[in-house]
């Protein structure tokens, strides 16, 4: 099943709702980043450093994941 884009190009209507999924998946982990950043300043002004170890680390992982996307 093709549809034709604006460009006049044919793409695959199951391509389109997978650039449409990871754009979406894309946004959840940008969103997820700064959640997790803010939780792991709060942490460190608490001086809750191993905590704070530990969401560095999640960071890490997420980004990771958010670069495979690309």
């Amino acid at each position: 099943y093709s549809v034709v884009t604006a460009s006049g190009t044919k793409t695959s209507q199951a391509r389109q709702w997978v650039s449409a999924y990871d754009k979406r998946k894309e946004l959840f982990m940008n969103q997820l980043i700064k959640e997790v950043t803010k939780k792991m300043h709060q942490a460190a002004a608490e001086l809750n450093f191993e905590e704070a170890a530990v969401l560095r680390d999640e960071l890490v992982k997420i980004k990771k994941q958010l670069e495979s996307l690309s």
